[in-house]
């Protein structure tokens, strides 16, 4: 992942609200494990067609891996599956350039299917609501990269 890009996944609401308290739980040494949060939902082919109208498809990496890239910069959208199953939707913002309408799209399409976003960074689940997103958008470490790289850069622990 790049430095400038601001990563979310995407989860099912009625998941979210059930177990936004026990949050820190699914956060495991290697990453977020959130299988059981795509347990119910069954919107795979709607979601697809919905991205399929915002974004191009990218190039996938793994054959258990759905990508769309942005032709202009480095948003993306990943869909993971194990088993035939959704098991975990990143969303990454390029936060370089205009980030609204890209940033819009994804939240019309999260408000149609019931979904949420979980923001790694923080440990925390949002609505899907354009002036949350971008608030956390504008407060995240990618922003503060893009701020000032440099001092990004120098800010970080020393090994």
């Amino acid at each position: 992942m790049a430095a400038w890009q601001f990563p979310t996944f995407l989860v099912p609401d009625t998941w979210a609200v059930d177990n936004a308290p026990r949050l820190n739980s699914y956060l495991k040494e290697d990453g977020w494990e959130l299988n059981d949060a795509w347990l119910e939902f069954h919107r795979l082919e709607e979601l697809t067609l919905r991205l399929d109208a915002i974004l191009p498809r990218g190039r996938a990496w793994s054959d258990d891996m759905i990508k769309w890239q942005h032709a202009d910069h480095d948003s993306d959208v990943d869909i993971f599956s194990e088993n035939g199953r959704i098991s975990e939707i990143r969303f990454r913002l390029d936060l370089r350039g205009k980030v609204r309408p890209l940033a819009r799209d994804i939240v019309e399409i999260a408000q149609a299917l019931q979904l949420r976003f979980l923001i790694m960074e923080k440990e925390k689940i949002i609505p899907p609501i354009l002036d949350a997103y971008l608030t956390e958008a504008a407060t995240s470490r990618a922003c503060e990269f893009v701020r000032d790289p440099r001092g990004f850069l120098e800010s970080l622990p020393k090994e």
